[in-house]
């Protein structure tokens, strides 16, 4: 038990949920030869707590875009029937440029999806690492959520009632990407493929979540090329061989706990489901 809660569930159940689709993907993994790491805060949790960190709330695994796209290519036919990969080419409303894995029977309704024609169950996301130039990346981040805010326009303006969109955030802040909005969300998925891809036929020194860009700094391919086992929740698990100067670079001091403010979880989950087995 935890004293952390989403809804009427203590997170620890949720973490359980996380914890079987990592397991799941990492047969898969192994049986395809696919190199992952895990990473971002379920990286930091498996060195400074071995596993989740308390309020932890998701989990998240990175791949060099060649190993992602063999990992999207064979996974759909390689799960158990209770896991399905989900993303923008086997659902017409995803909003997202990279996988997730789900349980099916779950719910994890994130407030702003609920009118998402698009599974809404515990998933674990999978993030593409594209290959990216220091002197460029400023670009291909703008350029990317420039085309990224058009493609949520569309999606929300099909999928919600009037009345909501009329209050929503969306149509507040991405008023001047509308006119995009009419090239519909397969096109802007391509076009923000293209952009993720810019530099895929070169081996550059730095690659980046572009598919999910923020402001932290990208980061040295050679951190990724070789990966370790780290404990996680009394497994083990591959870990990019770099993990303590990526950390450094994400997050300072990793060893350090943020202030007790911040424990909590991320993010805004209007209903949980889990079943009983």
């Amino acid at each position: 038990m935890s004293i952390y809660k989403i809804g009427n569930y203590d997170i620890r159940l949720i973490q359980n949920v996380l914890l079987e689709i990592l397991l799941e993907i990492d047969r898969v993994c192994k049986i395809y030869g696919i190199r992952y790491t895990l990473c971002y805060g379920t990286l930091l949790g498996a060195v400074r707590h071995k596993g989740f960190i308390p309020w932890d709330d998701d989990l998240d695994i990175a791949m060099l875009r060649p190993e992602y796209d063999k990992f999207t290519k064979v996974c759909q036919g390689a799960f158990k029937k209770t896991f399905l990969l989900v993303d923008a080419s086997t659902e017409e409303a995803y909003p997202y440029d990279f996988a997730k894995v789900v349980k099916e029977k779950t719910v994890y309704l994130e407030r702003g999806a609920e009118y998402k024609n698009i599974h809404k169950g515990i998933y674990v996301d999978i993030f593409p690492l594209d290959n990216v130039k220091q002197s460029t990346i400023k670009i291909q981040h703008y350029v990317f959520s420039f085309f990224r805010r058009a493609r949520w326009y569309a999606i929300d303006k099909a999928a919600m009632p009037k009345d909501v969109w009329k209050a929503s955030r969306t149509r507040d802040v991405a008023w001047f990407t509308a006119p995009l909005a009419i090239l519909g969300n397969r096109r802007l998925h391509k076009i923000l493929e293209i952009i993720m891809r810019v530099y895929s036929r070169r081996e550059t020194e730095l690659v980046y979540k572009i598919c999910h860009p923020s402001m932290s700094p990208p980061y040295k391919r050679e951190w990724f090329e070789k990966t370790i086992d780290l404990e996680f929740e009394g497994y083990r698990f591959p870990c990019c061989a770099g993990y303590e100067i990526f950390l450094r670079n994400t997050y300072g001091n990793y060893l350090e706990y943020p202030p007790k403010e911040w424990q909590k979880p991320s993010h805004d989950i209007v209903e949980v489901y889990i079943p009983v087995d």
